[in-house]
């Protein structure tokens, strides 16, 4: 693929077909899932279960509406309802993992 104004190398022996991009291009839907940022992790003891367990009891989700969850040493990422995300920011904030205080965001 080359831009209108690069030019195919000599060595180059093809014949090179020309394609327009539409005019209108379609819409992007935006993901149903979004990423939320939880600061604990591996060595702070905190589980898969803890972070279910504190999104179920402390923002009101299901479990089935948890998807994904990445525990790192020092910070978990979980995949999240984007549609619920302001709600559950409002309820986790200021709320405690096992007794330690963290930070909740979305990550952008």
């Amino acid at each position: 693929m080359i831009g209108p104004e690069e030019k195919l190398p000599e060595y180059v022996q093809q014949k090179v077909e020309t394609m327009e991009l539409p005019k209108i291009l379609p819409t992007i839907k935006p993901a149903r899932m979004t990423t939320l940022y939880i600061g604990k992790g591996k060595k702070d003891k905190i589980s898969k279960g803890d972070i279910v367990g504190f999104l179920c009891k402390k923002a009101g989700l299901k479990q089935t509406e948890i998807g994904k969850i990445d525990v790192m040493p020092r910070f978990t990422y979980v995949a999240v309802p984007r549609i619920r995300i302001s709600q559950i920011l409002k309820m986790t904030k200021g709320e405690k993992i096992k007794g330690i205080s963290t930070v909740v965001e979305e990550v952008r």
